[in-house]
């Protein structure tokens, strides 16, 4: 297992953890040949999230889902508007921190089975998430997803 702080809070520690083979979450179907020498890709990751809290002194793992969604697979829920699962890649402040989501990853996330089957706590920006996914082109620039902390 090998770990990498990437980011870090006055209170809490995001922590980049990469279980290689031992990822305790596969792909429900494996895409055949996308592996490593032309083995089937059986996981949608090897990274898994965790947070460490300065305060209590505590690690909590973001329980990793099994699914053939890469963006359900570990993060933060997003239960704002269903969007992908937030797995910060940068901190910009104390407390917001962003993550980039490329236009043909977001486009596939909306058509997935787990965006349409959810039930986020504001469905008009569902409404909005998938309008803005409808609108892009696969060579637009990343999208960027903002989380800040209070």
């Amino acid at each position: 297992m090998q770990l990498k702080i990437f980011l870090r809070h006055l209170i809490i520690f995001f922590l980049d953890i990469n279980f290689g083979n031992h990822f305790p979450a596969n792909r429900l179907t494996p895409l055949k040949g996308a592996g490593p020498g032309g083995a089937d890709l059986t996981t949608n990751t090897t990274n898994c999230l965790a947070v460490y809290s300065k305060e209590t002194s505590e690690l909590q793992f973001c329980k990793p889902t099994t699914t053939d969604n890469p963006f359900f697979t570990s993060g933060l829920y997003n239960d704002i508007d269903a969007g992908p699962r937030f797995f910060p890649s940068s901190q910009v402040n104390d407390s917001t921190f962003v993550m980039l989501v490329n236009p043909f990853d977001l486009k596939k996330h909306v058509e997935s089975e787990e965006f349409k089957e959810s039930r986020p706590l504001y469905p008009e920006k569902k409404n909005e998430l998938k309008m803005l996914a409808d609108s892009l082109d696969e060579n637009d620039n990343p999208v960027l997803m903002f989380v800040t902390l209070k």
